[in-house]
């Protein structure tokens, strides 16, 4: 199962705000992990717009041991756009506050939006 596929999914099921795809040094520089170590693929999306903190990034680890590092990374980013809305756009601060890293085996989810129960149960339901 490709990570691309679960996004595809979760953009079918949820109306989010346009995303743009983020690949090569910019996963680096955005996630604080070198993707070719730890990760076997990934699909990295963020808002276009600065004025939205949507994020929905997928992540199939290379080994399990990857985890912790994986979801350092990702912790981090969020962290990183909780203080950007942290001084102005109040709806998209609380948005970020409530990120989610959801883990299913070696697929790794990290998502901010308007319905995070939503994407949850998208990406959950490919491992049913």
């Amino acid at each position: 199962m490709k990570t691309s596929d679960i996004v595809d999914k979760i953009l079918e099921d949820i109306e989010l705000p346009v995303l743009m795809s983020v690949s090569g040094e910019q996963v680096k520089d955005s996630y604080y992990f070198d993707p070719s170590e730890l990760v076997a693929e990934g699909s990295y999306n963020q808002a276009m717009m600065n004025t939205k903190a949507t994020e929905l990034v997928v992540v199939k680890l290379k080994s399990d041991k990857h985890y912790d590092a994986v979801k350092e990374g990702l912790t981090k980013r969020a962290e990183d756009i909780i203080k950007t809305f942290s001084q102005y756009l109040p709806d998209q601060h609380e948005d970020a506050k409530n990120y989610q890293i959801v883990r299913q085996g070696n697929y790794v989810l990290l998502s901010i939006s308007h319905d995070q129960a939503g994407i949850k149960k998208a990406f959950e339901s490919f491992f049913q």
